[in-house]
């Protein structure tokens, strides 16, 4: 699936977290440390929590509990697979605890594999349909795999489980947005924005839909309050640039455009639409200049150029043959309706 931001599911991870736990077996009751674990794991210590583990299921080889925690363990190792074998082994002794399946889900898909992963987000609906980490699991998986009808009915339970839990929004925008049902999307993102109005990546949706339904200026307007947020992001002066280049703004277009290249000296992307604007305009020494650096950083332009109407005037020239000599037709680009 096409994004700004790559789908990123949530790690649901449910650990045993509670201190001194007391552990009781057939020989008889010891206890668990768990402040000592989590506090080897923030220090980076995971082979020796991992062993005081050990330890203790020596002692308690039927301990579920045990498992699951050298499972969250192998996790924060990123060692699914051998997290995978605890969390199984856990089940095994208590297959009636429903965040073990929870671990399993998270795991699996940790490893791409969507199919058992979705399976163990329903087997832990099947031991408690209300419960919420494994809902949300199973809309991810859902958006993750493109399944955006089903993936939306998943994030409306979450909202009737907890109307407060934002993730629901980020999989309800997203899959709207996928679905291109932009009104939708919009307001999922719009509520995120209420409730975090700092939130950068709702403010990067935001843009793209209005781009798409061609509303350039509250697009710009978006814009700008990223700008107000963090002004130091190279991508949006680029894209906020991009926009103004569809309202005839050419001027501001380029100040956008410099200011993107100031933060970021190497961005191809701004050098190729600066070169573009030039080319419009007849200014064949800084469009070649420009397109010239957008080539220097990304080789790809040296493959596309001849197919770009917006630099006919100035394809003519030994320069532009000099920096695409070796050129291969490819897709025209929509890059708005630059008129002179």
């Amino acid at each position: 699936m096409s994004s700004y931001f790559p789908i990123i599911l949530l790690i649901l991870v449910v650990a045993g977290i509670l201190k001194n736990y007391n552990i009781r077996t057939s020989k008889g009751n010891f206890s668990y440390d768990s402040d000592k674990v989590i506090s080897l794991c923030n220090e980076g210590s995971f082979e020796e929590a991992i062993e005081y583990i050990e330890k203790r299921l020596k002692k308690a080889p039927e301990s579920d509990f045990l498992y699951n925690e050298k499972g969250c363990i192998f996790v924060q190792m990123q060692k699914p697979d051998d997290a995978i074998l605890c969390f199984n082994k856990a089940v095994e002794i208590q297959p009636g605890i429903g965040n073990y399946y929870i671990n399993l889900c998270w795991a699996y898909n940790s490893l791409g594999n969507c199919e058992k992963a979705l399976y163990f987000a329903d087997k832990a609906l099947e031991i408690n349909s209300d419960n919420i980490k494994a809902v949300i699991n199973k809309g991810d998986i859902l958006l993750a795999i493109e399944n955006y009808t089903d993936a939306i009915e998943v994030y409306k339970r979450v909202l009737d489980l907890n109307s407060e839990n934002m993730d629901p929004y980020w999989g309800l925008g997203m899959s709207y947005y996928q679905l291109e049902n932009y009104d939708e999307s919009l307001k999922q993102f719009q509520v995120i924005l209420k409730r975090s109005p700092n939130e950068i990546r709702a403010y990067v949706f935001l843009g793209r839909i209005y781009f798409i339904q061609k509303r350039y200026q509250e697009q710009i307007e978006i814009y700008n309050k990223v700008i107000k947020i963090n002004s130091k992001l190279p991508w949006v002066y680029y894209a906020k640039g991009y926009s103004l280049c569809y309202l005839q703004e050419f001027p501001a277009a380029l100040k956008c455009y410099d200011k993107a290249l100031e933060l970021n000296p190497e961005y191809a992307e701004v050098y190729y639409e600066k070169a573009c604007v030039y080319a419009v305009f007849r200014q064949k020494d800084e469009a070649l200049t420009a397109l010239g650096k957008a080539i220097k950083y990304n080789q790809k332009y040296r493959e596309t150029v001849w197919d770009d109407d917006y630099l006919n005037n100035i394809k003519f020239y030994s320069e532009f043959k000099d920096l695409a000599p070796l050129a291969i037709p490819g897709e025209k680009r929509d890059l708005g309706s630059l008129k002179v």
